[in-house]
């Protein structure tokens, strides 16, 4: 969307500049005495050349022939402000914070080039370079105007997604972005262990606003009486208006037979041994200068008794002014008994797992 706003940008600009440069006295001037570019030159020649049948360069041809350099200059003055100097400097480690060498990181670098006689266009180079025993890298030496990480690859690792979704400006009119070889930006990938036959439900629900709690089994994919995962959702007030905002509400997270933790962390394929809590509950006060009625949240579990482990993810939206709301889970359980939560959707179910009360029989 960038490119097309700025090469339509600069289109206007070229139509702007040639229409106000434009002699008055030419406007009548016949078609065929404007000079035309040759088809085969990718940037174009600045030399005029000679209409069709004629001995000579007509003389209403010579105006815009030197009206044109005024407007190429002046387009490659902004290819030249935007081109700025490149140099960037990062640091790919593991989950532990071991330095990760011998990975490929390619770039994506967005520069502006001249083509025509008159014209210049958004174009893309992707350099490749490989981190050093420290994990570390440089890129120097490059031009452009935007530089992005387009990828880290190494055979038996992962790169987090945060790792393509940012981009580096170097020509902008505000806080540019600064290369700091002594502080290199740091990139995330995760050394696999190898995936396991994990058990991957999706569940979808709806839960009400006073706090009456409904419970999941996480290798069903259902909701129980006595189950996994039991939520609870309470709103103050619980009957508001459509689009109403800033109200209280609270929604608490408890494994009856487990525990519960809540995690930041965007690759959540090791599940803690410890730290485990009965529930967590999350708060949003109506005054809370970050509210919002949309809430996910990432959790790993310990499952009956700490028989299984697993991760989930919880979608909360309690901006509905009806009696319940939509709610959804996303869960990843490893029956094996391992902590292990690495996912091969290959390897997407475990058939013939007993059901939740032949596993641990309720007193």
């Amino acid at each position: 969307m960038r490119k097309r706003v700025l090469v339509a940008g600069l289109l206007a600009l070229a139509v702007f500049l040639a229409w106000w440069h434009w002699p008055r006295t030419q406007s009548a001037a016949p078609p065929h005495s404007v000079t035309n570019p040759s088809p085969k030159s990718e940037v174009g020649s600045a030399q005029n050349t000679k209409a069709p049948g004629a001995s000579k360069p007509a003389q209403a041809s010579a105006a815009p022939a030197a009206a044109k350099p005024g407007l190429k200059e002046q387009l490659r003055e902004v290819m030249n402000s935007a081109n700025r100097p490149i140099s960037f400097f990062g640091k790919v480690i593991d989950q532990d914070s071991n330095p990760i060498p011998d990975v490929k990181v390619t770039f994506e670098i967005r520069y502006m080039k001249e083509v025509g006689p008159v014209g210049i266009v958004d174009t893309f180079d992707y350099p490749a370079i490989t981190t050093d025993a420290d994990g570390r890298f440089a890129l120097t030496g490059a031009k452009g105007s935007v530089l992005a990480v387009k990828s880290l690859e190494k055979p038996g690792y992962e790169p987090s997604e945060q790792v393509t979704r940012g981009a580096y400006w170097y020509w902008r009119d505000k806080d540019p972005y600064r290369p700091d070889a002594d502080n290199p930006k740091l990139f995330h990938m995760w050394k696999k262990a190898g995936a396991e036959k994990l058990v991957r439900k999706g569940i979808g629900h709806a839960i009400r606003y006073d706090g009456t709690p409904s419970t999941f089994d996480l290798l069903t994919g259902s909701a129980a009486s006595q189950g996994d995962l039991r939520v609870s959702l309470v709103r103050n007030p619980q009957q508001i208006a459509y689009g109403q905002r800033d109200y209280e509400w609270t929604a608490t997270i408890e494994v009856p037979d487990g525990g519960v933790i809540v995690s930041t962390a965007e690759q959540m394929y090791l599940a803690p041994a410890g730290g485990y809590q009965n529930k967590v509950i999350v708060h949003m006060p109506a005054n809370d200068p970050q509210w919002t009625n949309l809430k996910d949240v990432a959790v790993y579990l310990k499952l009956r008794d700490g028989k299984y482990y697993g991760r989930a993810k919880l979608e909360f939206m309690v901006g509905s002014d009806r009696e319940t709301t939509p709610f959804s889970i996303t869960s990843f359980v490893n029956p094996s008994g391992s902590r292990n939560l690495e996912y091969d959707p290959a390897q997407n179910l475990v058939p013939g797992l007993p059901p939740r009360t032949a596993t641990t029989p309720k007193p």
